[in-house]
């Protein structure tokens, strides 16, 4: 996975949030009457899940992100703006662009290092 793959689902995140939801509640209403659509909404749901507990997995991590960057990245999850972000922790709005790209490439470089291993 790239960084900027990573820089996309943590951009995108609510949207994420809001797929999974809807997904959920496809599959609560289906009930069984249409096993093959249950079947797609299912493996749609699970990429989904997936990229959210990744996504939350490294950024929890303490070996990967600084704590700065781990939460610069979950206010970036939580909706705040990359100006919102920067008047909070006192930065340029480049240094916060600067702080989310280096936690996307730590974030890509593990996963691809835990995935090949």
């Amino acid at each position: 996975m790239t960084s900027e793959q990573i820089k996309e689902a943590i951009e995108d995140f609510q949207n994420l949030l809001s797929k999974q939801e809807k997904l959920q509640n496809r599959l609560i209403k289906l009930n069984g009457r249409d096993p093959e659509q249950e079947t797609l909404i299912l493996q749609r749901l699970e990429k989904i899940e997936v990229l959210i507990e990744l996504i939350y997995q490294f950024v929890y991590d303490d070996e990967i992100l600084t704590i700065r960057e781990s939460c610069i990245v979950l206010s970036r999850l939580d909706g705040y703006s990359i100006k919102e972000i920067s008047d909070f922790f006192d930065l340029t709005t480049q240094g916060t662009k600067n702080i989310l790209v280096r936690a996307c490439k730590k974030i890509s470089d593990t996963y691809n290092q835990t995935n090949i291993a």
